[in-house]
């Protein structure tokens, strides 16, 4: 029998958390399937695409990498395991995400030059702001990207740099006190982000998503 399971540098294997991801990566697939057979094809869809299960993928996708991110810090501050070195942590994230990253963006802005003439010059800007994850922030996620679905790796990434900040959230001493904390939170920019989702620029950028991380965060103490 051949071993699916997938190879981690992690000594520790949650095999919940590898089926949760399947269900994100279906979600997100079915989403992107269904809006072409809706868009470009003579085909009727009896559920409109605008209900929210589907589009929830990514979202979880946010608290998956929340718990993940969070148990090593969590473990330091909760169960005084070793201090997570954020050197190693910083350069996992550059080493893993950088060479496909770019090279992503090489070939997609090949083929739209190809396959839609679009000029250099008129890639080259987004491509930059992409390149520094800024793209959202900047431009919008949807208007001129070279590779729209980029959009959500960039709101990760904004969310690695803020883990070793928001993580001094574990250092609370009190276990109650520290899921009331997260919980509170959660709900605080739940309300707070309700206007970032009207705006272009805010609706595609880690304030409008950070409560889904958090709950993450609150799984991460809660198992």
């Amino acid at each position: 029998m051949l071993n699916f399971r997938r190879i981690t540098t992690q000594k520790r294997f949650i095999p919940q958390i590898d089926g949760l991801r399947f269900v994100a990566i279906a979600s997100v697939v079915f989403f992107h399937i269904y809006s072409v057979l809706e868009d470009h094809c003579a085909i009727h869809t009896p559920i409109p695409l605008n209900i929210d299960l589907p589009k929830r993928g990514v979202e979880l996708f946010f608290a998956i990498s929340g718990f993940i991110l969070g148990v090593p810090f969590a473990s330091h501050y909760i169960l005084n395991t070793p201090k997570v070195k954020l050197k190693q942590y910083f350069l996992r994230r550059l080493t893993r995400l950088e060479p496909p990253y770019f090279l992503a963006f090489a070939v997609w802005m090949a083929a739209q030059w190809v396959s839609s003439r679009r000029p250099i010059g008129d890639m080259l800007p987004h491509l930059l702001a992409q390149m520094v994850y800024a793209h959202n922030f900047i431009y919008g996620a949807f208007a001129g990207p070279v590779n729209s679905v980029a959009w959500s790796l960039e709101v990760e990434v904004q969310f690695y740099t803020l883990v070793p900040i928001l993580s001094l959230v574990f250092a609370i001493a009190n276990a109650r006190l520290r899921r009331s904390v997260i919980l509170i939170a959660m709900a605080a920019i739940g309300c707070l982000s309700i206007p970032l989702y009207r705006t272009v620029h805010f609706h595609y950028f880690i304030g409008y998503y950070l409560a889904f991380f958090l709950a993450g965060f609150w799984s991460a103490i809660c198992m």
